[in-house]
């Protein structure tokens, strides 16, 4: 005959198991930007969604006809946006959103492009009246990026990420591959 208290606690065990697990994967349930996939780049006013972010960093490269402007690019003149504004102001130094359209006519940018190009090109002025401010926003700029794009370091801004930037590790049992493509020794 079965026992029936022990299937209860097996039962539970499993539940509190299966929610701990539950728990792990979603974080405990924060939103921070390391958990919502979604979440591109947040800062001290304002934040962009990855796929903002990636249609930005379109429409830019788009508009300057050379090169590829990255999600990660865009972040960081996006993320020194407030704290630029702020510092031209102090050396009536302003571009807006208004002069980046009429600057790229050709180009429907989204607000997010918009705002990393007038940041861009405020930070560009800056960088000639005030080398030192723009040293110091760079360096004080708090930031949350999505690991996707990179990693923020003061000073720095985003760091290109490792490609890939989610890596597996392979079980015990599969040999080990190199980048060619062929078996490790």
């Amino acid at each position: 005959m079965p026992n029936i208290r022990r299937a209860n606690y097996i039962r539970a065990a499993v539940a509190a198991v299966t929610a701990c697990c539950a728990l792990t994967l979603t974080g405990c349930g924060s939103d921070s930007v390391i958990h919502n996939g979604n979440d591109g780049v947040s800062f001290a006013g304002g934040s962009a969604t990855a796929a903002d972010l990636q249609a930005a960093s379109v429409q830019i490269t788009q508009a300057l006809g050379q090169g590829t402007i990255t999600p990660g690019d865009v972040a960081t003149v996006l993320a020194l946006g407030p704290a630029a504004v702020k510092l031209g102001q102090q050396h009536d130094v302003a571009v807006s959103e208004a002069q980046i359209q009429n600057a790229y006519p050709s180009v429907k940018f989204n607000r997010t492009a918009l705002q990393a190009l007038q940041s861009n090109d405020l930070l560009s002025q800056l960088q000639t009246s005030d080398p030192a401010g723009v040293t110091a926003l760079l360096a004080s700029a708090k930031v949350n990026l999505n690991p996707r794009y990179g990693t923020w370091i003061a000073g720095q801004g985003a760091v290109a990420a490792s490609e890939p930037w989610i890596k597996s590790t392979p079980s015990s049992s599969a040999p080990a591959v190199e980048q060619n493509g062929h078996p490790a020794p």
